[in-house]
C-alpha cells in the first residue's frame, strides 16, 4: 500500500498569518492530496514500464486502486495487490509454445531492462539438458515458463518429473519503495503536492 498525507499541524503553523479557517484549509488539503494521488497513479505504471520488461502493463494499471482523501482526513491511498508474477510475463526468448521444437540453447529471460537476458537452466550440463526451462501450456490455456523438479514425480505420470512454474517480482513490490519505482516517484510526488497546496491557497486568497 502506498499513501500520501500532509502534516496539517505543521502546515497550519506555516500559514497561520493567512487567516484561513481550519475547515477551508482541510478542504484545500483534500483537493491537493487527491490531485497528487491521481497523478501518481499514472506515474507508477509509467516508471515500472521504464524499469521492468513487464508484458501485462494493462493488468498492472487495472490493479491500482485509489481511495481518496476526505476533508476530515487528508490522506489518499493507492493500493496494489497481487502475488508474484509469472516469469513468462516479462521478457522471455523464445516465447513460442512448441513442445516438439524447443530452442536448442534453451530459453532466456530478463526482468529488469538494465539487465541482459540469462539462460534458465536449473542444472547446467545435465543429461539431455532436461532441467532447462521450457514454455508450457495448461488445460486452462494459461501459458507459463516452467522447469522440471529434480526427484519429484509428476502426479498421474510417475515416469516423469514434476514441473513448477517460474515466477518473478510481484506487482506491489515492483511499484513499491524497496525494490520498486516509488523511490523514483517520491520526489516528484512531494513537489507536486506542495504545488497543489500552494495553488489551493492562492485560489482561496483571490476569493
Amino acid at each position: 500500500m502506498i499513501y500520501f498525507e500532509v502534516d496539517t499541524e505543521e502546515l497550519s503553523h506555516v500559514i497561520r498569518d493567512l487567516n484561513i479557517p481550519k475547515s477551508k484549509l482541510n478542504s484545500i488539503l483534500k483537493t491537493a492530496v487527491n490531485r497528487t494521488a491521481r497523478q501518481v497513479k499514472t506515474w507508477l505504471p509509467e516508471e515500472a514500464e521504464n524499469r521492468y520488461h513487464i508484458k501485462r502493463m494493462g493488468q498492472v494499471k487495472k490493479g491500482l486502486k485509489m481511495t481518496g482523501a476526505k476533508i476530515s482526513s487528508p490522506v489518499a491511498h493507492i493500493i496494489s495487490s497481487g502475488h508474484a508474477n509469472d516469469l513468462y510475463d516479462f521478457n522471455v526468448t523464445s516465447r513460442r509454445y512448441s513442445p516438439g521444437d524447443r530452442p536448442p540453447s534453451g530459453h532466456k529471460a530478463n526482468v529488469l531492462r538494465a539487465n541482459s537476458p540469462v539462460a534458465l537452466m536449473l542444472k547446467p550440463n545435465a543429461g539431455r539438458d532436461k532441467y532447462r526451462a521450457f514454455v508450457v501450456k495448461y488445460k486452462s490455456n494459461h501459458i507459463a515458463l516452467a522447469q522440471r523438479v529434480p526427484g519429484k514425480k509428476m502426479e498421474g505420470n510417475s515416469k516423469k518429473e514434476a514441473i513448477r512454474n517460474l515466477y518473478s517480482i510481484s506487482t506491489p513490490a515492483m511499484l513499491g519503495y524497496e525494490k520498486g519505482v516509488m523511490a523514483k516517484v517520491s520526489p516528484k510526488t512531494e513537489a507536486l503536492l506542495a504545488s497543489e497546496v500552494a495553488k489551493g491557497i492562492e485560489r482561496y486568497l483571490k476569493l
